[in-house]
């Protein structure tokens, strides 16, 4: 994801590990190098196909596959304090644990669509979360 000329990228998998760490490319930089970044807080668990997306100064993930389970949690990473912690507490009805959803911000939401299951089971679903309500919806689409 792209945040103030930088590229941002967290987690992942490299066919033999997961991983939980987030990297940064300053696009204006001459070096062109990657930098971890050493966060503090409630970093997320190691994983893959979850979903990455900035909204208000702040990395939203959700998600993803840790090698064992698909997960529903959601974490915020702020840019401004360089804190990781995990949005509790969340309000409405949570979609089913996933990775390999699509995901997108607009103004104060996030909307995640589709992705799939342990079970391989996959989703043709939609949901908004509202970062400032910390509350998800399912939203009813036709067509």
């Amino acid at each position: 994801m792209l945040y103030e000329g930088s590229i941002y990228v967290f987690g992942g998998y490299d066919g033999k590990a997961r991983y939980n760490d987030l990297y940064k490319f300053k696009l204006r930089n001459k070096k062109y190098e990657w930098r971890l970044v050493e966060a503090e807080g409630t970093v997320p668990l190691n994983r893959f196909g979850h979903s990455a997306v900035v909204c208000n100064d702040m990395m939203y993930v959700i998600g993803g596959w840790n090698g064992h389970d698909t997960m529903d949690d959601v974490f915020q990473y702020s840019f401004l304090s360089n804190l990781w912690f995990e949005v509790r507490r969340i309000k409405g009805t949570r979609p089913k644990p996933r990775y390999r959803h699509s995901a997108t911000a607009y103004k104060n939401e996030i909307i995640i669509f589709g992705g799939v299951d342990t079970s391989q089971k996959r989703f043709n679903d939609l949901f908004c979360f509202n970062v400032k309500l910390r509350q998800w919806d399912e939203l009813s689409v036709t067509g």
